[in-house]
């Protein structure tokens, strides 16, 4: 699967390893990261910016922090590495940047992005199932029922059908296992958020859980599975209804809505009632196929 990844923007805090390392964990070369590819970037713009005077560098007086300065690797696969190194502390902290926010959301379906966010924390065929042979199909019809509710709301037959399917596609869920497992290696801060132009996905690790939380990002890009789907849907409309509530957001939404009128910016970053309520598993998985 391509995955369309623009930036991998790891902050190395690269002191005495030994002094915070996670007992067992693999050190580096212990572990096959599994190889990412993502699609072409689009090419940047050719406009060009006025060139600014650059200070002459001082130099530090004793004792002071140096200033951070950033290393752009680009590997064989097309990704992105952009990497800062600081030995202030033995951690570091991650960042995957995905070239796809709410402005790419299709039309008529805002707030897929930020839908589809939430979903990549779901697992994997490999994580969070007890038995992902006997989950597929009850996920694939999951798939179907959401996309017919997504026409027929009000169709009581398909709600109870979908409850059924949920209830026994949960019998082989293992709750929270990505999750866990990123615990287990340490890490902390872990977070995603949805922009306009970009999501993107953090987590603060100790220096020798690099390799291991490569490999669950690595798994959880390309091989997602979007289990619980009404349950994560009912907690992106709540999210929506939360901050639509609040007078700075709905504010935010009218003045982008009327400075980008006609562009995707102008947009409700996180849908609107009509849009979530058109919203599926398959419009998910096209979502992941076309930019993650």
């Amino acid at each position: 699967m391509a995955i369309a990844v623009a930036a991998l923007a790891l902050l190395w805090w690269l002191a005495a390893p030994s002094d915070t390392s996670v007992p067992g964990l693999p050190e580096a070369g212990q572990l096959d990261v599994p190889k990412v590819v993502r699609t072409e970037a689009e090419p940047l713009s050719d406009q060009r910016l006025p060139v600014l005077p650059v200070p002459e560098p001082q130099p530090l007086e004793p004792g002071a922090p140096r200033p951070l300065r950033g290393d752009t690797r680009v590997l064989d696969n097309g990704l992105t590495l952009i990497l800062v190194e600081d030995h202030t502390v033995p951690r570091i902290a991650t960042r995957i940047v995905v070239r796809a926010g709410g402005a790419n959301d299709p039309p008529g379906q805002e707030g897929l992005a930020h839908l589809v966010e939430h979903l990549m924390f779901l697992g994997t065929t490999e994580l969070g199932t007890s038995d992902w042979r006997a989950e597929q199909p009850l996920q694939d019809e999951l798939a179907s029922l959401t996309e017919q509710l997504a026409h027929n709301p009000s169709d009581r037959r398909l709600q109870r059908e979908l409850a059924d399917a949920l209830a026994e596609a949960d019998q082989y869920l293992l709750t929270n296992e990505y999750g866990l497992a990123l615990s287990e290696i340490g890490a902390e801060g872990v977070n995603a958020l949805t922009g306009l132009d970009t999501t993107e996905y953090v987590a603060n690790l100790p220096t020798n859980a690099l390799l291991p939380w490569a490999v669950l990002e690595a798994e959880r890009f390309a091989d997602p599975v979007f289990r619980s789907f009404p349950r994560v849907h009912e907690v992106v409309e709540l999210e929506r209804a939360e901050r639509t509530a609040g007078v700075a957001w709905s504010v935010s939404e009218e003045a982008r809505a009327a400075l980008f009128e006609g562009h995707p910016y102008g947009r409700p970053l996180g849908g609107s009632v009509d849009s979530l309520g058109r919203m599926h598993i398959d419009a998910a998985r096209a979502f992941h196929a076309e930019w993650y």
